[in-house]
């Protein structure tokens, strides 16, 4: 191992996390917009956009009786973005 090999890693590592940042500029970007349409799906020519909401409960404890269920459970909720090519996309990249 040499510096080098430290100091590439890290580069790499940095660049890593300006490119997450710059996903989730645009995710956040992508998911406002269909949330000020009021839509869940949103195609294009070239690309098919689509939100997908989750939501769980659960409790950490297996098999407690249904009262304890519902008193201590706890949700959460999960929006997911989908972003799918189509296949004339496809067809133009390099």
């Amino acid at each position: 191992m040499s510096d080098s090999d430290i100091r590439k890693y890290l580069d790499a590592k940095a660049q890593m996390a300006h490119a997450e940042a710059k996903v989730e500029r645009y995710r956040k970007r992508i998911i406002e917009s269909m949330n000020n349409m009021d839509r869940t799906e949103i195609k294009t020519d070239d690309y098919t956009a689509r939100l997908r909401r989750s939501r769980m409960e659960h409790v950490y404890k297996k098999d407690v009786p249904a009262d304890i269920w519902n008193r201590y459970k706890k949700a959460t909720e999960c929006v997911q973005l989908f972003v799918k090519e189509s296949k004339k996309a496809i067809a133009k990249s390099p």
